[in-house]
């Protein structure tokens, strides 16, 4: 009995001291929590952690941190969710803070950096919205546009007036000579006019300014960043000057009040998810200038109705009108050479489209779910069809096919579209041919008269003699000075199948194939260039 009650006076004893004091090492250095306050000391590096940190047990309890003289960096997520810490004191042997070192610290409410700091890393502080201010010392010399990210109630970074690389006005980030703007706190909103000094809006500049309902940009400013007004969800309108010539990756992604936007003629690219979820954007014009648009660049624009691409646009990248659900029309430039992966997927609005005679591949899913697609024009020049393309198109009742031979396409390409309702209509001279092919030979195919597409396009190719007994040529003319690469030539009769296939990848100035061996009837030469595909019919005797 006594030895039990001893027992017992020792567990509750250990307890006590247990929630008094407690400790330990990591890496090279020693830490303690006694009374809520966690002290870090000793020699070297912090090591870097990802949620296992040997105080995180403890972290509700911690009210104050202690880092001491030889500690040299805060690790990588060291005191992230540390829900109760108020006061932070960091030793002027600290060079840098590491990524999530403080992330999500909800009730700090003020930080002083130490003289010998250099570095303050991406989302050190993401989340701290209690944080109000900070001032840089004259030692930084790297600090990450995110590192204060989602900050919301920080309405001032200050700089000292000796640090060499950054500078401050109105509490605003820049570089020295203010010539490129870094960090708009998060928590200043409303309106804001950028000085004429600056040139470059860096990456994530506005990031996360939920507040901030008009910005002016100067004339001066020649590059936006990737992410510069990512959630910038209060902001309206905006007019980018003329001098900007790309529109970055994400750089409005989540504007979800922003209903209008101003290109100028200078941009001649679009990034991915430019204006991702951008849900209230009406209307946008595309200047004649652009080339690409990126991956995701429109995704989930719900609010868009209808969108002029203009005839440069060479690329538009996966993704780029996804879930556009009120897209009615579409005009696919003509110098676009693949339809990428879900690029219409859930553009629920859409009814028709055609496709232009540039197109040779359609990805995956491009017009997954369009639900009201009740037509769609096929060119001569698609020669791939992916997986699921029009999957789920449950109002898709027209095909025009123009390509003379059937594409070989897997079962999933119209998953539930019913065959039965829908027409396929083709050339004449094909329909034997498609009623021949899997899938296509499904549906309800009507012939009707379309042409050849002719070397007229590519007047330097020329296919002879046709007819032919049994030998073709293949000549391509040096046209000032220029030849087109061709990737392939293939033969096909009027069934689809094919007899031939020469892989050439080069200019050539004349080729022959030989079709004796080939019974008398209709052909068609389909060649593969560089810029396109050309469809020849031939005639063996």
């Amino acid at each position: 009995m006594k030895k039990t009650i001893l027992l017992f006076i020792a567990s509750v004893l250990l307890s006590i001291t247990s929630a008094l004091a407690q400790g330990g090492t990591t890496g090279p250095l020693t830490w303690e929590i006694n009374n809520g306050t966690l002290t870090i000391s000793g020699e070297g590096e912090m090591p870097d952690y990802n949620g296992d940190q040997p105080w995180y047990d403890y972290k509700d309890d911690i009210h104050t941190l202690v880092i001491e003289s030889g500690v040299s960096s805060i690790g990588y997520d060291a005191f992230s969710y540390f829900d109760n810490l108020t006061s932070v004191t960091i030793s002027n042997t600290v060079l840098s803070i590491n990524d999530y070192a403080f992330a999500h610290c909800e009730k700090l409410p003020s930080i002083l950096f130490p003289d010998g700091l250099k570095s303050i890393a991406d989302w050190a502080f993401v989340e701290c919205s209690a944080l109000t201010s900070v001032f840089l010392s004259k030692s930084v010399i790297t600090i990450e546009p995110t590192s204060f990210a989602r900050c919301y109630s920080l309405t001032s970074i200050e700089v000292d007036s000796e640090n060499t690389g950054y500078a401050s006005e109105n509490g605003i980030l820049f570089n020295k000579d203010k010539s490129a703007i870094i960090c708009y706190p998060a928590g200043k909103g409303g309106s804001y006019v950028i000085p004429n000094s600056v040139k470059t809006i860096g990456d994530g500049a506005f990031y996360f300014c939920t507040t901030l309902t008009a910005i002016t940009i100067p004339n001066n400013v020649t590059s936006i960043g990737a992410g510069a007004f990512i959630s910038c969800t209060s902001l309206t309108s905006l007019t980018i000057p003329n001098g900007v010539t790309s529109i970055g990756v994400n750089t409005f992604l989540y504007c979800t009040n922003l209903t209008s936007v101003t290109i100028p003629s200078s941009v001649t690219s679009i990034g991915q998810s430019a204006f991702n979820n951008c849900t209230s954007l009406i209307s946008i014009t595309i200047p004649a200038g652009v080339t690409s648009i990126g991956g995701s660049a429109f995704r989930s624009c719900t609010s868009i109705t209808s969108i002029v691409i203009p005839n440069s646009v060479t690329t538009i990248g996966d993704n780029a009108f996804n879930d556009c659900t009120n897209l009615i029309s579409i005009a696919i430039p003509t110098g676009v050479t693949s339809i990428e992966w879900c690029t219409f997927l859930s553009c629920t609005s859409l009814t028709s489209i055609d496709i232009p005679n540039s197109v040779t591949t359609i990805e995956y899913n491009a017009f997954g779910n369009c639900t009201n697609l009740t037509s769609i024009t096929i060119p001569k020049s698609t020669i791939s069809i992916g997986h699921s393309v029009f999957d789920n198109c449950t109002n898709l009742h027209l095909i025009t096919n123009l390509n003379p031979v059937p594409v070989d396409i897997s079962s999933d390409v119209f998953n539930g579209v019913d065959p039965s309702a829908c027409t396929l209509k083709v050339s004449m001279g094909s329909v034997a041919a498609y009623k021949e092919a899997e899938v296509w030979k499904l549906f309800n195919i009507v012939g009707i008269n379309v042409g050849i597409v002719e070397t007229d396009n590519y007047p330097s190719l020329r296919v002879y003699p046709n007819p032919t007994t049994g030998v073709l040529n293949l000549i391509q003319e040096s046209i000032n000075n220029e030849q087109l690469t061709i990737n392939n030539v293939e033969i096909f009769d009027i069934y689809g199948r094919k007899h031939h296939i020469s892989y050439l990848t080069s200019h050539i100035s004349n080729h022959q194939i030989n079709i004796s061996h080939l019974p008398a009837g209709l052909y068609f030469v389909r060649i593969t260039t560089e810029t396109g595909v050309v469809m020849q019919k031939i005639v063996k005797q």
